[in-house]
């Protein structure tokens, strides 16, 4: 696998791998975390926002910790944040489901965006999986990061 240009392994386990660029841009500390991972497949008429969320939270749960004992990120349902979107899409030809939405830490005050795309890998009992996060204090920049990360994710073979 190429990672891309900056960023560092920061967790490796069990075919899953955290990829990291740390900056600052305008005085202010910015993180962009690429995960890659795989799932069992699921069922097709599962393929819903609601499954892959859960997917999402319960792998995070275990392994991406927040700072503190017991926190974890997880992904945010609250109305203050833009809303979640959940689309069927094709990458590389392949059947995908492509979310966006907020990350929090839960049992912390922190959040950023993400994008996450599940792909059905053909002739294999999984699902492959990408996700994208940001952390920045300064909202103004987030949007050109995501972008980045959707050409990341759209390009992976």
């Amino acid at each position: 696998m190429n990672i891309p240009k900056g960023f560092y392994i920061v967790k490796e386990n069990d075919n899953f791998y955290w990829f990291q660029k740390d900056t600052t841009i305008n005085g202010f500390a910015k993180s962009i975390g690429l995960i890659v991972h795989a799932y069992p497949s699921i069922d097709s008429s599962d393929f819903t926002y609601l499954k892959i969320r859960s997917l999402r939270d319960s792998f995070c749960k275990y392994n991406i910790q927040g700072s503190l004992k017991g926190t974890y990120m997880g992904t945010s349902e609250s109305d203050f944040y833009p809303a979640r979107t959940f689309e069927l899409t094709k990458v590389n030809d392949l059947m995908a489901g492509k979310m966006r939405g907020w990350w929090t830490i839960k049992g912390m005050t922190m959040a950023g965006p993400f994008i996450r795309y599940v792909v059905q890998v053909p002739d294999k009992s999984s699902l492959f999986v990408f996700e994208g996060f940001i952390y920045q204090a300064d909202l103004n920049t987030k949007e050109r990061d995501l972008r980045i990360i959707e050409a990341i994710a759209t390009t992976i073979k």
